[in-house]
């Protein structure tokens, strides 16, 4: 989907099908950030080679921005609370997953921006399927978060989760928040996330 950008920008292919472009930031607010996209001619003048560019752009976003993890009922209740629509408590409550609490979280990074960038922190995923006990498919919501769903053995039908997906990205996004439309899950086994 992004075939023209990516010519005209440094990008690092991970998990099989997402590209990792870079930005520099410029500064932030509490209203967000401003940056800008590294585009090739700025890559070239930098005179190294995309690996030294991705480990630096990491190691930066590490710095700057701490992972968020939330349970998706509570990032739901905030959404629903913010609209004025009933307490806190109480959505919390109506909205619990039918497979039990604490199934889905939202992973992101403290400002909810380039929050799908957290997937790439060294062994962040690990440590929440090891903490969770189970392997985690991880749904890309958009650039700003992925959705990770805790397996528990719970046979999830995979091609309902792409669907999910497919429709979220189709209806709920801008084209310039779009990310996938593939699942991917994370393996206790493999250590390993890969593309379904």
């Amino acid at each position: 989907m992004n075939k023209e950008l990516l010519q005209d920008v440094p990008y690092k292919i991970v998990f099989d099908d997402l590209a990792v472009t870079f930005h520099v930031l410029l500064g932030s607010t509490r209203d967000g950030i401003e940056s800008f996209m590294i585009n090739n001619r700025l890559f070239y003048s930098f005179e190294i080679d995309i690996e030294e560019l991705y480990i630096s752009a990491l190691h930066n976003s590490k710095a700057y921005f701490m992972t968020s993890i939330r349970n998706i009922n509570d990032v739901m209740a905030d959404v629903v609370a913010d609209k004025g629509t009933c307490n806190r408590k109480r959505c919390y409550d109506c909205i619990s997953l039918e497979e039990g609490q604490g199934a889905m979280y939202v992973l992101s990074n403290n400002i909810g921006i380039y929050g799908a960038t957290v997937l790439l922190y060294s062994n962040i995923v690990r440590e929440i399927a090891e903490t969770m006990n189970s392997d985690i498919y991880i749904l890309p919501s958009s650039i700003h978060e992925v959705i990770l769903v805790l397996d528990y053995g719970l046979n999830i039908d995979v091609n309902r989760l792409k669907n999910i997906v497919y429709e979220i990205n189709r209806k709920a996004l801008k084209p310039e928040d779009f990310l996938s439309n593939s699942v991917y899950m994370y393996r206790r086994a493999t250590g390993e996330i890969r593309k379904l």
